[in-house]
């Protein structure tokens, strides 16, 4: 296939000089054998990257966002030219791209007839990129594009494929004979606006994913905010020793830890305060005092119509002291 192109390449690079710019076709795969021969254009100019805003969803929270992870594929218009009489004379269609998956289908295919006829055909599921010669290529096409000439791709012209196709490479065949009563103005009008109505879902499509977007990110961001908001209030509570004690009453827990060395009332709320700690002293060989060190934990209990609704703690020995409490957690 690469060959085959190589052979083409000087013809097509003489003719594409003097093309109008209106799309930027590039023959990727060539096939066949006269008179079956097959040749396969995309357009540069037509490929567009397809995000996802349901895939953040599945991103780490921690994780910073690019523009990659949004990613859902990559879209290229693509058109396949037939010699034989009885293929189509062309067809057309939408290639969709996963480059890190290797996946591939096809949507918005239709096949144009000698006869006039233009038979639209069902989408095609997504499939490996190694399943056929050709899906390799449309991969290589999108996701490597530095590498097109290295893969054997020529770009070729900005003129429709079908006419350069038999105008440059296939003059050694006869182009089978129309027997459509229609012009190709017509047939083309068929097309465009076939293409016009699917664009058109494809844009109203696009908008809403970016409103979509925009409030999933929205809601990401302040989902974020308030799990960092609610580490920081964890870094402060103690362990589930304490967290036991939620919802228990009052009594319940000044029978089990005993009065409180401080509460005071405020806003409807009422406070009960506890400390648990020691002091370290020692003496080294020499019999000098090293200097003591203090381990201690303050812990708060807020109560609220006689029932525990919130509790803090701070200190250097809270983790260790959580597990060690004399008091323990609420008697079963």
């Amino acid at each position: 296939m690469k060959q085959l192109i190589r052979m083409l390449g000087a013809t097509c690079l003489l003719m594409s000089a003097s093309s109008a710019m209106a799309a930027d076709w590039w023959l990727v795969y060539a096939d066949g054998e006269k008179p079956t021969r097959q040749t396969f254009y995309v357009d540069a100019s037509s490929l567009d990257v397809v995000r996802d805003p349901s895939r953040l969803v599945t991103i780490d929270m921690r994780k910073k966002l690019t523009d990659e992870d949004l990613v859902d594929y990559i879209s290229v218009e693509s058109v396949s030219v037939f010699e034989s009489v009885r293929s189509p004379a062309k067809a057309s269609f939408q290639y969709r791209i996963r480059c890190r998956e290797r996946m591939i289908a096809a949507a918005r295919k239709s096949q144009l007839w000698r006869d006039g006829k233009i038979e639209w055909l069902p989408d095609t599921d997504w499939a490996a990129a190694e399943t056929t010669p050709l899906l390799m290529q449309i991969h290589a096409f999108a996701c490597d594009p530095k590498n097109r000439d290295a893969n054997g791709m020529l770009r070729v012209t900005s003129d429709e494929p079908m006419a350069t196709t038999w105008a440059y490479f296939w003059t050694d065949g006869t182009e089978p004979k129309w027997t459509s009563t229609r012009s190709a103005e017509e047939i083309n009008a068929e097309i465009d606006a076939r293409l016009a109505e699917a664009r058109a879902v494809l844009v109203q499509g696009a908008a809403l994913a970016g409103v979509s977007l925009n409030r999933i990110e929205s809601e990401r961001e302040e989902t974020i905010s308030n799990q960092q908001k609610l580490f920081a209030q964890l870094k402060q509570k103690a362990s589930p020793v304490l967290h036991s004690w939620m919802g228990l009453p009052e009594r319940a827990l000044v029978a089990s830890w005993g009065v409180p060395q401080q509460s005071y009332e405020s806003d409807g709320s009422r406070f009960l305060y506890y400390a648990y700690g020691y002091t370290t002293k020692l003496v080294d060989q020499y019999g000098n005092e090293i200097p003591q060190e203090s381990w201690a934990c303050h812990m708060t209990f807020e109560v609220r119509e006689g029932l525990i609704a919130d509790y803090r703690s701070h200190g250097n020995y809270c983790q260790t002291a959580a597990a060690n409490l004399p008091y323990g957690r609420p008697r079963k």
